[in-house]
């Protein structure tokens, strides 16, 4: 069981993306925390998405036990990742087609993905 907090995003507008592609995007992101939760004590997952200028933030944050290395977390086929190591970089590319972006940043504890996206017009 993993405990999911979302947090309220009522005045955050329409963004400019493929909804199938941010679906895999975002799902690509919740199997990664869910795996990194795998031996975590109380794990949970926060959502929170906010208005910037002009995009869309979204951070998907875990408690989990963070990254080891993440100067590789968005280089294809790197060792040791499953599936090739093609989540994060496919998922990445999709969001710069969206002209967005997908960074990583340590939390304390776990790990947080951003989700970049451009608010439609």
């Amino acid at each position: 069981r993993i405990d999911m907090l979302w947090c309220d995003a009522k005045d955050v507008p329409l963004v400019w993306a493929d909804h199938q592609g941010l679906l895999q995007v975002f799902l690509n992101l919740l199997r990664n925390a869910q795996s990194a939760l795998a031996s975590t004590e109380s794990p949970r997952i926060e959502i929170r998405a906010h208005r910037e200028t002009d995009t869309v933030v979204v951070d998907i944050t875990d408690n989990g036990p963070g990254v080891s290395e993440p100067e590789h977390l968005f280089s294809r086929f790197r060792e040791g990742s499953r599936v090739q190591g093609l989540g994060l970089y496919l998922s990445r590319a999709m969001m710069m087609s969206f002209h967005g972006d997908l960074r990583y940043e340590a939390a304390e504890p776990g790990a947080r993905f951003t989700v970049e996206l451009l608010i439609a017009n």
